[in-house]
């Protein structure tokens, strides 16, 4: 009987540890559909998002399958269950020889579920666009 339950909870063990490494590779990459419609984008982070030291992000924009290039974007962002704001004011801007937006000074003081906002102010578009990604951090 013992021999059972041990090798039923091992099991369960170890489905428990599968989930919970596919859940690191989805935290690491987020996309995203602008508030408009207008954009595509995607947050991709070199680790799994943490507390406590900065994460190494990078940031991709499409509109209608193009890269969107060189185009000015605010980064914000907060916990909106404890209503403050990112510990830090991370900078985003472009990088010609990856052809990608890279993200720095990003970084989460506690665990919990946060905002990041990005505000596109594209020349093309008149409208200002917002893109708004949920993050989990363990």
């Amino acid at each position: 009987m013992y021999k059972i339950i041990t090798i039923i909870l091992l099991t369960c063990c170890g489905f428990s540890l599968m989930a919970l490494q596919g859940k690191d590779n989805i935290d690491k990459k987020i996309q995203q559909v602008s508030k408009n419609s207008i954009y595509q984008s995607t947050l991709d982070c070199k680790h799994p998002l943490s507390t406590g030291s900065f994460q190494y992000c990078n940031f991709k924009l499409h509109k209608k399958d193009n890269l969107v290039k060189n185009t000015q974007i605010f980064m914000s962002g907060g916990m909106p269950g404890h209503d403050h704001g990112l510990p830090t004011l991370p900078q985003i801007s472009w990088s010609e020889n990856e052809q990608i937006y890279v993200i720095k000074g990003l970084k989460f003081s506690m665990p919990g579920k946060w905002i990041l906002n990005f505000k596109i102010n594209a020349s093309e578009v008149a409208d200002k666009d917002m893109i708004s990604m949920a993050v989990t951090v363990n």
